[in-house]
C-alpha cells in the first residue's frame, strides 16, 4: 500500500497472508431461501456496508441443514467480512463484526480472522480500516479480475496485500480517534439529510399556504383538460440504449420530472399511438405507495421519442384555460393530496391506485389564467430557492465524503 520510505517511524509492514486466516462462504440460490423464522441468516455482499459496518437492513435466510457443519460459518466479534466479488467499484469492501452472529455467508464473502500468532501485531479494527483505505483508494478496483458485469479479488491476491503495522497500542489509539471523528461525520450526514427534508417541507408549506388562500369555486379537473386522462403502455424493456426510451415509474417523483429514469424497448411500436409523449404533457402517477401515488410532473421533451408506461397517466391541459405548471402545483396542495388519499384503492397497504375517473373529478379552483401565472411565478421562485438549498447541501455531502477519506489518509500517514 505504501513504500517503505512512506512508513512512519516505528511502523512495520506485513503481507496479510502472515496475519490472517481466510474462510470462504458458500453459494445458495434464491430458490432455496426460507422465512427468517425457519432458517439461518446467509449474508450477501449487500450486507457489507461501504462504511466498514455490517448492514443487516436486509437479510436472506437458508435452511439450517442446507450445509454441513453450518456452525463453522458463525461470526464472532473481531472477524472481518471482505467482499471478494462484486461490481468493480464495490469489490474489496470490508466490515468489522462487533457482536456474535449465528449465521452463514455467501461465497462472495471471505471471513477474515487474525491468526493467533499475529494477535500481538494486528488489531482487527485496524485491519478493517486498512482494507477500507485500500478500497477507497481504488486499490482493489485496479487489481481485481474482471468479467462481464462483475469483478473479483481472490484469496491468493488478498494474502499478498501488504498493510502498515504500527505498534498494537498505537493501532488501537488511532482506531479510537478515527471512530470519534467518523461519529462526527455521521452526525453531519444525518443533519444534512434532515436539512434536505426540511427544504422539501418548506416548499410544501409554501404551496399549501398559497393554495389555501384560493377561495374560488371548484370545478372538476376535466373541465380544464383538452382530452381525457389516459394510461400508457409498458412494453418489455432492458438497459440497451439502442431501443426506444420508456419512462420508469420513478420519472415522476416528488412532483419533479426525471428524464434519466428510463428503460429501453425493442418491441414493435405504432406511429400515432396514444402512448407517445409530447413536450408539455402532464404525467401523474396512478399507482404507487400511498405517499407517492398522485405525484405529477410535466414531460419536458427529453428523451425523444418517448413512451410513458401503464403506471403513469397522461393528461393534456387546455392552455387557454389553465397553466400546466399551476395544475402541478395544485396537485401538490393539501386539498388535492387529501382527495387522492381518500380515493386511492388497493388490497396492498403499500401500493395504491387511482382511477381515470378519480383524476377527472379532482376539484380544481376557477382562478383566472392571469392569476394562475402570477402564482406559478411566485412558487417557481420558491422552488428555485429550495433547489439552491439542496445544491448547497449536496456540496456539503461531497465535502463530508472527502473528509472521511482525508481522515483515513492522515491516519495511515501517522498524523492522528
Amino acid at each position: 500500500m505504501m513504500d517503505a520510505g512512506e512508513i512512519p517511524a516505528g511502523w512495520d509492514t506485513a503481507p496479510l497472508g502472515r496475519l490472517i486466516d481466510i474462510k470462504s462462504g458458500f453459494a445458495c440460490s434464491k430458490k432455496n431461501l426460507v422465512p427468517a423464522s425457519q432458517g439461518v441468516a446467509h449474508l450477501r455482499p449487500f450486507n457489507v456496508g461501504t462504511n466498514g459496518e455490517v448492514d443487516l437492513s436486509k437479510v436472506y435466510h437458508i435452511p439450517p441443514d442446507f450445509k454441513e457443519n453450518v456452525e463453522d460459518y458463525a461470526l464472532k466479534p473481531g472477524h472481518v467480512l471482505f467482499n471478494n466479488t462484486n461490481s468493480v467499484e464495490l469489490v474489496g469492501k470490508a466490515a468489522l463484526v462487533t457482536k456474535p452472529m449465528p449465521c452463514t455467508f455467501s461465497n462472495h464473502l471471505y471471513r477474515l480472522a487474525v491468526k493467533k500468532k499475529a494477535k500481538g501485531r494486528l488489531d482487527s479494527a485496524w485491519l478493517t480500516l486498512a482494507l477500507q483505505r485500500l478500497w477507497a483508494m481504488g486499490y482493489f478496483a485496479e487489481r481485481c479480475n474482471r468479467w462481464i458485469g462483475q469483478a473479483g479479488f481472490n484469496a491468493a491476491k488478498l494474502r499478498e496485500v501488504e498493510i502498515p503495522l504500527p505498534p498494537l497500542d498505537e493501532q488501537r489509539g488511532i482506531v479510537a480517534r478515527i471512530e470519534a471523528l467518523f461519529d462526527r461525520i455521521a452526525e453531519g450526514r444525518r443533519l444534512r439529510v434532515a436539512a434536505g427534508e426540511d427544504a422539501d417541507r418548506l416548499l410544501d408549506a409554501t404551496v399549501a399556504e398559497t393554495m389555501s388562500a384560493l377561495t374560488a369555486e371548484r370545478i372538476p379537473l376535466m373541465k380544464v383538460l383538452s382530452e381525457k386522462p389516459r394510461n400508457g403502455w409498458s412494453p418489455r424493456g432492458n438497459d440497451d440504449a439502442k431501443g426506444v426510451p420508456v419512462l420508469r415509474l420513478g420519472a415522476v417523483l416528488g412532483f419533479r420530472y426525471d428524464p434519466t429514469a428510463v428503460k429501453f424497448t425493442k418491441e414493435p411500436t405504432r406511429e400515432g399511438a396514444h402512448y407517445w409523449l409530447r413536450p408539455g404533457d402532464l404525467l401523474i402517477s396512478r399507482s404507487n405507495t400511498p405517499k407517492l401515488v398522485g405525484h405529477a410532473a410535466i414531460y419536458n421533451g427529453t428523451p425523444t421519442p418517448c413512451i410513458y408506461p401503464d403506471l403513469l397517466m397522461r393528461m393534456r391541459v387546455d392552455e387557454k384555460r389553465t397553466d400546466p405548471d399551476f395544475v402541478v402545483f395544485w396537485l401538490r396542495s393539501p386539498e388535492t393530496r387529501h382527495y387522492i388519499g381518500q380515493r386511492a384503492r388497493g388490497a396492498s397497504s403499500t401500493m395504491k391506485k387511482i382511477s381515470q375517473g378519480d383524476v377527472r373529478e379532482i376539484p380544481f379552483p376557477q382562478v383566472p389564467l392571469s392569476e394562475q401565472h402570477r402564482i406559478v411565478e411566485y412558487l417557481d421562485g420558491a422552488q428555485v430557492q429550495v433547489a439552491e438549498l439542496k445544491r448547497l447541501q449536496a456540496v456539503a455531502a461531497a465535502e463530508l465524503e472527502r473528509l472521511g477519506s482525508a481522515v483515513l489518509a492522515r491516519a495511515f500517514r501517522g498524523e492522528l
